[in-house]
Order: C-alpha cells, then sequence, then structure tokens
C-alpha cells in the first residue's frame, strides 16, 4: 500500500525538520548500510516533547500493517 510509504515519508520528514538529521544514517552510498540500519530501526529520538515522540514512533513504525495512516496523522493531537 503506498499510502503506508507516503506516512513512512511524513515521518522521515518530520524527524529531520525537528532534529536537523535524518533518522537513518549511512556513510555515503553506503546502501546497505542504510537499509540494514532501517531494517533494524537505528534511529535515536530526538529531544521534542512527548506528543511530536508519539507522532514520530507511529509514522516510523517498521510494519507497514501497524503504522498509522496519513489520515489517522491528521488527527493526532500534536
Amino acid at each position: 500500500d503506498g499510502r503506508k510509504s507516503d506516512a513512512w515519508a511524513c515521518g522521515v520528514i518530520l524527524y529531520k525538520l525537528i532534529a536537523n538529521e535524518f533518522p537513518f544514517n549511512a556513510e555515503r552510498g553506503d546502501i546497505h548500510g542504510l537499509a540494514s540500519n532501517v531494517c533494524m530501526m537505528g534511529f535515536e529520538m530526538p529531544q521534542c516533547s512527548e506528543k511530536v515522540a508519539s507522532l514520530l514512533r507511529k509514522l516510523l513504525c517498521k510494519d507497514p500493517l501497524e503504522r498509522i495512516s496519513v489520515q489517522m496523522a491528521l488527527l493526532h493531537p500534536w
């Protein structure tokens, strides 16, 4: 479902706006390292309010079946 991928992308963008870095980093050109970080959910929650952290966790949920939809994200208290 491409809409769940859109929700993931929104989470990545929100993380970048909050933390001024991407949630999943690897050396430039290291696609395998990047994929490994994504698969292992290798990111640290940035300094932010609990409401923002809650939304980030829901948007960056690894399992697309459990990931919040964009429509639900718009209803999030943050």
